[in-house]
């Protein structure tokens, strides 16, 4: 079994270094946007929940547990693909996705 299956993130990883297309999925089919997305497709036989959750614990998680103290797939796949924009045009987007942004 590929480890990344098993690891949203790794699987994420080599997803980008491949070049591999990745596209939004909703009951099965092509979506344009994050928000209207239930999965994320990570090449032709591997979607994950865009919900799953990676092995980012969020700042002031001491004792990670609970898959909400770690970041979403969703929420690093955006916050990648926003890499090079400012600031603003990363919430404005994330915000946009149905993220959860602020200070």
């Amino acid at each position: 079994m590929d480890p990344a299956t098993n690891d949203p993130l790794l699987a994420l990883r080599q997803a980008i270094k491949s070049k591999t297309q990745v596209t939004y999925l909703s009951d099965n089919e092509p979506t344009a946007s994050l928000l209207s997305a239930t999965h994320i497709s990570l090449g032709p036989s591997l979607s994950l929940p865009k919900s799953s959750p990676t092995r980012y614990t969020k700042p002031g998680v001491s004792n990670a547990s609970s898959p909400a103290d770690f970041y979403t797939l969703e929420a690093i796949y955006l916050a990648w693909l926003l890499r090079d924009a400012p600031g603003a045009e990363y919430m404005k987007q994330a915000r946009e996705s149905g993220l959860a942004v602020g200070f």
